[in-house]
């Protein structure tokens, strides 16, 4: 068990490993934006660099509209809607 000293110092590491993880997501984007540029540049959608490959690629996928379905037929939606309990952490 910790005490609040304790959790305190585990608080402020977490906040300090927290401001890493976004300058490193900050850093992961700016580079996939660069890569992304150059295949635009280059026209093409896929390149081969030093053994690794990079691609930008266009897919399509279907997705079931859970808010039009409500809209459209509210019975049907409700007698198929199922409650979930789950747990949400936060820091603040």
């Amino acid at each position: 068990m910790l005490g609040i000293k304790a959790l305190g110092k585990v608080i402020s590491e977490y906040d300090e490993i927290c401001a890493l993880v976004r300058e490193l997501e900050d850093k992961k984007k700016a580079a996939e934006s660069a890569m992304k540029s150059e295949l635009e540049r280059r026209g093409v959608s896929e390149l081969v660099v030093g053994g690794r490959v990079i691609r930008n690629t266009e897919y399509t996928s279907q997705r079931f509209d859970s808010t039009g379905f409500r809209k459209a037929d509210p019975d049907t939606y409700a007698a198929w809607v199922k409650e979930v309990t789950g747990h949400r952490f936060s820091v603040s």
